[in-house]
């Protein structure tokens, strides 16, 4: 074993150096490597005191240990490596290396820079700036004044409405609105005009042919039918008043109104209906007034004390239907002396022959002592009352203005 000068390790006789410290150790055998710049001369070499031993008797009570003295190495020359010229190395001088192009950034006013104060930033290259835009302060909107309360409108009677509902109550006219022989009420235009809210229904033209015409767009508020400058024209039905009717449509239908046309406003009922004395209706092409006998002179006048010549009144007479060939001439009458009276094509109490749009058995006449009625029979054209009143109609149902016929539709 060889002990280390400097730290007193043992080592292996065949170490070089020391396994603990690392310095060479004095005796192992050197190895020349090749040639080097100089040769390390050889350290001197260190005595190490022996060690004393240490008694602990007189602290343990037990016979102190004898450590043996160390054995000093034997001397071994260490081998010299002779000096060896090298030539020296040719300076290398560095590639010039070109600078990237930096450019310049322009100031931005009105932004902050965030410095960089990390470790070690002024060592390195300075990393791209950060740079936070500043918004302008927004000012505050200004407050919107609160609309001033609408006051609502007083709520209007609603009209009478006639019932076109199989089973709903008997509708009635109002006579004090017209009375026979009294002049028409001027046409009036209803105030501010249409009013477009809400499409709620359609109104269909019907051809010739029974087929879907042209089509128009119910909203809410007033829609007028006429020959011009109203909402729905026909400037070549010279059947129809310049201002002939109005539709006023809410969401539960359609009210129609006539504005006092000379041929009047029509629509189709779909049950018994009362007529009151001067009461038009309408069937194929014929016009008929009703005219009750309690409401018109004595059939037999007396003139100067003599009985005007005519033939026989039955006692139970209680009207007459007149057809209408004008507004001023009336053509056949026809005594109503029973009840019920059929009206028809063929067959019937009073038939039309010559008039195809009649049906064989289209309409008729009921009486009850107080209170006359007109019901169609399902007639393939229908029945058709005049409208003396503003009447409602709902989906279905039909008008006859001129010669236009609607349909309204949902």
């Amino acid at each position: 074993m060889i002990q280390c000068s400097q730290c007193g390790q043992l080592n292996e006789p065949f170490f070089k150096f020391c396994l603990m410290c690392g310095a060479p150790l004095e005796g192992a055998a050197m190895v020349s490597q090749g040639p080097t710049r100089s040769a390390r001369p050889a350290k001197p070499e260190a005595k190490t005191p022996a060690r004393t031993p240490v008694s602990s008797a007189s602290t343990l009570g037990k016979p102190a240990a004898t450590v043996p003295a160390a054995v000093a190495p034997a001397a071994v020359e260490p081998v010299r490596a002779s000096p060896v010229a090298l030539a020296p190395l040719a300076p290398v001088e560095p590639a010039p290396v070109e600078a990237a192009p930096v450019e310049a950034v322009p100031a931005v006013s009105g932004v902050t820079f965030d410095d960089d104060e990390e470790f070690g930033a002024r060592d390195t290259p300075a990393p791209a700036r950060t740079v936070t835009l500043v918004p302008e302060p927004v000012p505050e909107p200004e407050p919107v004044p609160e609309p001033e309360p609408v006051p609502e409108p007083e709520p209007q009677p609603e009209p009478a409405a006639r019932s076109s509902v199989a089973g709903a109550p008997e509708p009635a006219f109002e006579p004090e609105r017209q009375v026979a022989g009294q002049p028409a009420p001027e046409p009036v235009a209803p105030t501010g005009g249409k009013v477009r809210r809400r499409t709620r229904f359609t109104l269909v033209v019907i051809g010739q042919d029974m087929s879907d015409g042209e089509r128009f767009s119910l909203d809410e508020g007033i829609f007028t039918v006429g020959r011009e400058g109203t909402s729905v024209e026909f400037p070549e039905d010279v059947y129809l008043d310049s201002f002939h009717a109005s539709l006023d449509v809410t969401e539960r239908g359609v009210t129609v109104v006539d504005q006092g046309s000379v041929n009047g406003t029509f629509w189709r009922i779909d049950a018994p209906v009362v007529l009151n004395h001067g009461h038009e209706v309408r069937l194929g092409q014929q016009l008929l007034r009703l005219e009750l006998l309690s409401e018109v002179e004595p059939l037999s006048p007396w003139h100067g004390g003599t009985e005007l010549l005519g033939g026989p009144v039955p006692a139970t007479t209680w009207g007459r239907l007149i057809e209408v060939v004008a507004p001023d001439f009336d053509g056949d009458a026809h005594l109503l002396d029973k009840t019920p009276i059929a009206i028809g094509r063929e067959k019937g109490d009073i038939t039309f022959p010559v008039d195809g749009y009649v049906s064989g058995r289209h309409a008729r006449l009921t009486w009850d002592g107080s209170k006359a009625r007109v019901e169609d029979l399902g007639s393939s054209n229908g029945t058709f009352a005049r409208a003396y009143a503003p009447t409602a109609l709902g989906v279905g149902a039909r008008l006859l203005l001129g010669q236009q016929l609607f349909r309204i539709d949902g």
